[in-house]
Protein backbone atom coordinates (compact mmCIF):
# COMPACT_ATOMS: atom_id res chain seq x y z
CA UNK A 1 0.00 0.00 0.00
CA UNK A 2 3.07 2.42 0.64
CA UNK A 3 4.45 1.85 -2.23
CA UNK A 4 0.92 2.46 -4.57
CA UNK A 5 0.98 5.86 -2.65
CA UNK A 6 4.89 7.26 -3.53
CA UNK A 7 3.90 6.07 -7.03
CA UNK A 8 0.34 8.00 -7.18
CA UNK A 9 2.41 10.84 -5.80
CA UNK A 10 4.96 10.74 -8.42
CA UNK A 11 2.14 10.16 -10.98
CA UNK A 12 0.87 13.68 -9.85
CA UNK A 13 3.79 15.35 -9.59
CA UNK A 14 4.52 14.35 -13.34
CA UNK A 15 1.02 15.21 -14.67
CA UNK A 16 0.92 18.70 -12.81
CA UNK A 17 4.95 19.62 -13.94
CA UNK A 18 3.41 18.03 -17.71
CA UNK A 19 0.93 20.73 -17.77
CA UNK A 20 3.01 23.38 -16.90
CA UNK A 21 5.35 22.63 -19.60
CA UNK A 22 2.56 22.42 -22.01
CA UNK A 23 1.20 25.52 -20.89
CA UNK A 24 4.97 27.19 -21.37
CA UNK A 25 5.03 25.77 -24.24
CA UNK A 26 1.44 27.00 -25.88
CA UNK A 27 2.44 30.69 -24.80
CA UNK A 28 5.76 30.59 -26.59
CA UNK A 29 4.34 29.32 -29.81
CA UNK A 30 1.19 31.85 -29.62
CA UNK A 31 4.07 34.43 -28.96
CA UNK A 32 6.47 32.75 -32.00
CA UNK A 33 3.33 32.71 -34.29
CA UNK A 34 2.95 36.40 -33.63
CA UNK A 35 6.28 37.05 -34.01
CA UNK A 36 6.57 35.22 -37.33
CA UNK A 37 2.92 37.28 -38.11
CA UNK A 38 4.65 40.13 -37.85
CA UNK A 39 8.07 39.35 -39.77
CA UNK A 40 5.96 38.32 -42.81
CA UNK A 41 4.12 41.64 -42.49
CA UNK A 42 7.12 43.43 -42.60
CA UNK A 43 8.16 41.78 -45.53
CA UNK A 44 5.38 42.30 -47.69
CA UNK A 45 5.23 45.76 -46.99
CA UNK A 46 8.69 46.08 -47.93
CA UNK A 47 8.10 44.22 -51.20
CA UNK A 48 10.54 42.30 -53.29
CA UNK A 49 13.44 44.37 -54.17
CA UNK A 50 17.24 44.01 -54.92
CA UNK A 51 16.48 40.51 -56.30
CA UNK A 52 18.79 38.65 -58.72
CA UNK A 53 16.89 35.57 -60.99
CA UNK A 54 18.48 32.55 -62.16
CA UNK A 55 16.42 30.32 -65.19
CA UNK A 56 16.98 27.15 -66.58
CA UNK A 57 14.55 24.66 -68.72
CA UNK A 58 14.40 21.10 -67.31
CA UNK A 59 13.22 18.26 -69.47
CA UNK A 60 11.43 15.84 -68.92
CA UNK A 61 8.55 13.11 -69.85
CA UNK A 62 6.52 9.93 -69.44
CA UNK A 63 8.96 7.81 -71.92
CA UNK A 64 12.72 8.19 -73.02
CA UNK A 65 11.68 9.66 -76.43
CA UNK A 66 9.33 12.21 -75.80
CA UNK A 67 10.60 15.07 -73.66
CA UNK A 68 9.01 18.13 -72.64
CA UNK A 69 10.81 21.49 -71.66
CA UNK A 70 9.89 23.16 -68.48
CA UNK A 71 11.12 26.68 -67.51
CA UNK A 72 12.55 26.79 -63.77
CA UNK A 73 13.22 30.17 -61.76
CA UNK A 74 14.58 30.79 -58.71
CA UNK A 75 14.25 34.59 -57.85
CA UNK A 76 16.39 35.19 -54.64
CA UNK A 77 16.08 38.95 -53.08
CA UNK A 78 17.78 40.88 -50.48
CA UNK A 79 15.39 43.31 -48.94
CA UNK A 80 17.46 44.96 -46.61
CA UNK A 81 19.80 43.83 -43.82
CA UNK A 82 17.19 42.01 -41.97
CA UNK A 83 15.34 39.73 -44.63
CA UNK A 84 16.13 37.60 -47.66
CA UNK A 85 13.33 36.08 -49.79
CA UNK A 86 14.01 33.08 -52.10
CA UNK A 87 11.26 32.53 -54.22
CA UNK A 88 11.31 29.08 -56.66
CA UNK A 89 8.39 28.42 -59.62
CA UNK A 90 9.03 24.86 -60.47
CA UNK A 91 7.23 23.64 -63.68
CA UNK A 92 7.04 19.97 -64.39
CA UNK A 93 4.89 17.47 -66.12
CA UNK A 94 2.87 16.38 -62.69
CA UNK A 95 2.20 20.27 -62.34
CA UNK A 96 3.74 23.48 -61.21
CA UNK A 97 5.36 24.10 -57.59
CA UNK A 98 6.24 27.28 -55.94
CA UNK A 99 7.91 27.39 -53.07
CA UNK A 100 9.02 30.80 -50.68
CA UNK A 101 11.24 30.52 -48.24
CA UNK A 102 11.77 33.71 -46.00
CA UNK A 103 14.57 34.61 -44.19
CA UNK A 104 15.58 36.73 -41.07
CA UNK A 105 19.01 37.19 -39.70
CA UNK A 106 19.76 34.21 -41.70
CA UNK A 107 17.06 32.12 -39.83
CA UNK A 108 14.66 30.56 -42.14
CA UNK A 109 10.65 31.00 -40.98
CA UNK A 110 7.90 29.73 -43.00
CA UNK A 111 4.43 31.20 -42.89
Amino acid sequence: MKYLKINFIITVAILIGSFNANAQTTSTNKARIAEIKKWYGEIQAIGLKNCKTKTYVKYDGHSSTEKLSFDQKIQDCQLNNLYQVTKCQFDAIDGDKEVIIYRKNRTVFLF
